[in-house]
């Protein structure tokens, strides 16, 4: 790097998840990597073990719920918010659904274990505590267009209708800034470019220029 008075250089270090193990990943709060770890059960040889070997599997089984379950405690600690903890299991079960395509009894031993907890926190507990600005911002708008509405057709329809709008429009920016905000983690982290962070966690080619202007 240049600079005015010389140059100066720096050594970038490069993260290999190799070099961590489930615990370092905690331990260091390097929770993006979580979807990452998985691969490493993603050889050929491990697939086969997995997919005819059921002590394997229950191995593996154990560990996908240890995950979920700290993933679980660190959100009741406040400690990770709910946006991100469903990017995270998102992320993982695409992650699984890809290493394991073929493989239906690995399929169906460790999918639910994820995919049944992203679907108990969609169905009402990620939305409910608000913990993203969008969701906050999108609540704030529909209860102003709600007591306007209220108050020329009924203050109480008005009250319904804005919070119900608000909801909506909330937690529709609050997913969208919790993975604008896992793109930006995966580029800084992992040196991803922009279109690789954006396929790890599954966003369609028809959403990505959204994603591409807030960058």
């Amino acid at each position: 790097m240049t600079l005015p008075d010389g140059m100066a250089s720096f050594d970038v270090r490069i993260i290999k998840i190799a070099d961590y193990s489930l615990d370092d990943i905690f331990e260091k709060n390097l929770l993006f990597l979580i979807p990452f770890y998985i691969f490493h059960y993603g050889t050929k040889k491990q697939l086969d073990e997995l997919e005819h070997n059921p002590e394997k599997l229950k191995i593996l089984k154990e560990e996908l719920s240890m995950i979920v379950e700290r993933l679980d405690a660190l959100t009741e600690q406040k400690i990770l918010d709910m946006f991100y903890y469903k990017t995270i299991l998102d992320m993982s079960t695409k992650v699984i659904e890809n290493l394991a395509a073929g493989y239906d009894n690995i399929l169906k031993g460790v999918k639910g274990i994820m995919g049944g907890t992203i679907l108990e926190y969609e169905a009402g507990t990620i939305y409910g505590e608000g913990v993203v600005a969008g969701y906050r911002t999108g609540k704030a708008d529909g209860f102003r267009n709600g007591e306007a509405v209220g108050f020329r057709d009924g203050k109480a329809a008005g009250f319904r209708d804005g919070e119900a709008a608000g909801k909506t429009t909330g937690f529709r920016d609050g997913e969208f800034n919790a993975k604008l905000e896992s793109i930006k983690e995966l580029m800084k982290n992992l040196k991803l470019t922009a279109e690789q962070a954006m396929q790890a966690i599954g966003i369609p080619a028809s959403e990505q220029t959204m994603y591409l202007k807030k960058l």
